[in-house]
């Protein structure tokens, strides 16, 4: 019998979701426990031309990859404790398993959730000029935004937009508000040392789209029976995450008084802690329906 591959951390609580709903579809699962993995699994995968063969074996189960109907993919590349990833080897095992599991999950014969392009391999976090970058003709609207390392420059455009910006960090998914000229005055430390993010605020409400597959889930009542206007916001995160290539992310919005979706930022792996138990319900459901789903498309 086929199974389903789950890869993650065992507290995690979409991974736990995700099989306990697969569970309930009848379906066997493989959940490799990312931070229990080495030593403990064996790995062996053939390449020759365009043909690919392997096993994995784990907590006694081994399978050949061609047995796995479907894939989960919520990795963060560090197999291993904290502590020893602060060893000498630690890191360099950590970047070994991550390349290893990315190029596993893109050459999968089967459907995986998310099977990430090598430009997202090593941004699990979009921001407005990366979305604009890789997405140029997104519809989206997204809030001015300025790149600098000079102070001056920076200045000038905390003004335009009238003091109403938040300090975001280039790398991360991480927002700071600038709330007056004093906490601005702050970010001068870093001109012409590292290049500063800011971004214009947009008064209205933060919405959180999660997309799944063909369809969106969020944690408000009021949006799924919402037409018009949440509709169409629906449709243009679906539209940004399959353009990605992702069938699984959240998208942030803040939608203003004239029912404008302003971009925020994308998160191709959301965490679950602070969602409500009934969305992360609802999300690991859909999650698993869409890995059920359409098997005999990826068969063989």
């Amino acid at each position: 019998m086929k199974r389903t591959l789950i890869i993650g951390r065992e507290e995690d609580s979409c991974c736990k979701l995700v099989q306990e709903r697969l569970s309930l579809l009848g379906k066997e699962t493989l959940f490799l426990r990312e931070d229990r993995l080495f030593p403990g699994m064996d790995f062996h995968w053939k390449l020759d031309g365009l043909r690919q063969e392997g096993k994995v074996e784990y907590e006694g189960v081994k399978i050949d990859f061609e047995d796995f109907d479907g894939a989960l993919a919520r990795f963060y590349g560090v197999p291993i404790s904290a502590e020893r990833y602060s060893e000498k080897d630690g890191k360099y095992i950590s970047a070994e398993w991550n390349a290893l599991a990315l190029a596993w999950m893109s050459a999968m014969p089967c459907r995986v959730i998310n099977r990430v392009k090598p430009e997202l391999w090593y941004k699990s976090v979009l921001n407005i000029p990366s979305l604009r970058a890789m997405l140029p003709g997104v519809q989206l609207k997204t809030p001015r935004t300025m790149i600098s390392t000079d102070f001056k420059e920076s200045l000038s455009f905390y003004e335009r937009c009238c003091g109403r910006i938040v300090y975001s960090v280039l790398t991360q998914g991480s927002d700071y508000p600038i709330e007056n000229k004093k906490d601005f005055e702050r970010l001068s430390g870093l001109s012409g040392t590292l290049p500063v993010q800011l971004v214009e605020t947009i008064s209205g409400e933060r919405k959180d789209i999660f997309v799944v597959g063909s369809g969106t889930l969020t944690d408000s009542a009021e949006d799924e029976n919402a037409s018009g206007d949440i509709s169409n916001i629906s449709r243009e995160c679906i539209g940004i995450a399959q353009s990605l290539g992702l069938n699984f992310c959240r998208i942030s919005l803040t939608v203003d008084s004239q029912g404008d979706a302003w971009f925020t930022g994308l998160d191709r792996m959301p965490h679950f802690f602070w969602l409500s138990p009934c969305l992360q319900a609802k999300i690991a459901e859909a999650l698993a329906d869409e890995l059920v789903s359409n098997e005999k498309e990826y068969a063989g």
